[in-house]
């Protein structure tokens, strides 16, 4: 169970880590080549990026809400949803009054960092505790620290003068990167690439 929870988990953060940290690194860019309008990108930009880390946090809590599934126990979720609403319509009202629809997109991240950091904490003390370490660290953090990592070298030296196609080339090769980092990052996904190489490679020599 717990191999098999960690390589989900891994999976599922090296599928958002990448595409949400794209977004959060290169907002500006994305919109640009998607709606060709300056303005709107620049507009949109710095709502986009707090709302793509805060819907990849959300997604990193997929894996072990289906492990309470599985195991009978949706109370967990109920009373965590519950102290979420509760806190969440005054934050939202408070947020948007003051800073806009900034501070609607801020809410939603610090929302799904409170199930990641909190939520989870308490799913752990009653399934899979031993685990918990190593899905922050090895399923988590790895994943998401080494995209960020690439994502940042990247933004740091973009030329400011490319045109359009140029843009999609380099965000495309960007991309693959942050997809290759996170991959070689998880150790569950990791191990199972190079051991299905390894078993390619014993076919091969048998069949020779």
């Amino acid at each position: 169970l717990a191999k098999t929870y960690h390589r989900g988990s891994q999976l599922v953060a090296v599928l958002t880590a990448p595409a949400a940290l794209a977004l959060v690194f290169f907002p500006n860019n994305i919109l640009l080549l998607w709606t060709g309008n300056a303005v709107l990108a620049q507009t949109a930009a710095p709502i986009l990026a707090p709302l793509a880390l805060g819907t990849m946090l959300n997604g990193f809590m997929q894996i072990p809400y289906m492990l309470q599934l599985a195991h009978g126990w949706t109370s967990l979720a109920v009373r965590i949803n519950a102290v979420a609403v509760a806190l969440l319509v005054p934050a939202i009202f408070w947020a948007v009054g003051r800073f806009g629809a900034l501070g609607a997109a801020w809410v939603w991240v610090l929302l799904n960092a409170g199930y990641v950091f909190l939520g989870a904490h308490f799913m752990y003390m009653r399934l899979l505790p031993k685990e918990k370490r190593a899905w922050y660290r090895n399923d988590i953090f790895a994943p998401v620290l080494t995209s960020a990592l690439i994502a940042c070298f990247f933004y740091l030296v973009q030329p400011s003068d490319l045109g359009g196609l140029s843009q999609l080339i380099g965000l495309f090769v960007v991309a693959m990167l942050m997809i290759s980092g996170a991959l070689f990052a998880a150790p569950e996904l990791r191990a199972g690439i190079f051991q299905y190489f390894r078993s390619r490679l014993k076919e091969s020599h048998r069949s020779e």
